[in-house]
């Protein structure tokens, strides 16, 4: 599980090491959990996440996920084919994580659905929807 979040200010801690909190009081094994607690936005999430895994899969066995470009010697990258990535959000907001983790290489992220509270689903559609049309003007989506 990689855990994401910065802390905001109106918040006690970091969202990332609270969830990690609730997943621990569930029965989740610490070992399991990596957290980033610097990103700030869902693009920050996406790409510091990809950065936890390889690192991660890089201290357990180094460079068995690593591809080498044709025609460029030295100039490896590191394959997702083989991952199967989840990513976990609100429901408002999984069209656009999902069209930004392609963009990133990500080939078939599987979205996983979190409930909104009914009172913030209007503010949340609405805000999202621009957020959408902010990211295909900054061509940071693939479609």
């Amino acid at each position: 599980f990689v855990l994401t979040g910065a802390k905001g200010d109106n918040e006690p801690i970091e969202e990332a090491h609270y969830m990690k909190n609730y997943m621990i009081d569930r029965g989740i094994d610490e070992k399991r959990i990596l957290v980033d607690t610097f990103s700030i936005n869902t693009n920050e999430n996406i790409v510091n996440s990809l950065e936890l895994i390889k690192l991660d899969i890089f201290k357990r066995n180094p460079k068995e996920h690593l591809i080498t470009r044709p025609f460029q010697r030295d100039a490896e990258i590191f394959d997702l084919d083989f991952l199967d990535i989840g990513l976990m959000s609100s429901e408002f907001h999984l069209t656009r994580i999902a069209l930004m983790a392609k963009k990133m290489g990500i080939r078939k992220p599987f979205v996983i659905p979190c409930n909104t509270r009914l009172i913030y689903r209007p503010y949340q559609y609405v805000r999202e929807n621009l957020s959408l049309f902010k990211d295909f003007v900054l061509n940071q989506l693939k479609v």
